[in-house]
């Protein structure tokens, strides 16, 4: 009896013991784990906080791939590119915003972007809301508020 009270004890430690040296991973290690690959972009259109309509971009699914690496490099790869875009990610705001410095061809990629969900299978980033002036037909202005989301897989 005192033998399986002795194991019992043992078998209590030990799994405490292992269950601690167990660490979570950080975003860090999420992020730079491996390639994102596009899954679909989805632009939202908001017109007085209503959502006016939604466009889902599938072009280049699977093909258009970006690698955070764990030296805050970043490669970012679209098929219509000759030569990956390459420059440098970091951090910002506790962790909640993901900058980059990606650069060609007169514009910036990913310069700055809220992460929605990082985890072991997916990247959600949104991008800073952008505002469009259009005109009504009444010839009023007309401010729309787009809301561009990018998801990512591995």
């Amino acid at each position: 009896m005192k033998f399986i009270a002795l194991l019992l004890t043992l078998t209590v430690v030990f799994s405490c013991n292992r269950e601690s040296n167990f660490s979570e991973l950080t975003k860090s290690d999420l992020l730079t784990s491996s390639e994102w690959k596009k899954d679909y972009y989805e632009n939202s259109y908001y017109y007085n906080d209503i959502l006016e309509k939604v466009e889902k971009d599938e072009n280049y699914r699977g093909t258009e791939s970006i690698k955070f690496n764990s030296d805050l490099t970043v490669n970012y790869n679209r098929p219509e590119f000759v030569d990956k875009i390459n420059g440098n990610w970091n951090f910002e705001d506790d962790e909640t915003i993901l900058k980059t410095n990606l650069y060609k061809f007169g514009a910036y990629y990913f310069p700055s972007q809220k992460i929605n969900v990082l985890d072991e299978k997916s990247l959600v980033l949104e991008m800073e809301h952008q505002a469009i002036i259009s005109f009504n037909t009444d010839g009023t202005q007309k401010i729309t508020i787009l809301v561009r989301k990018l998801y990512f897989t591995h």
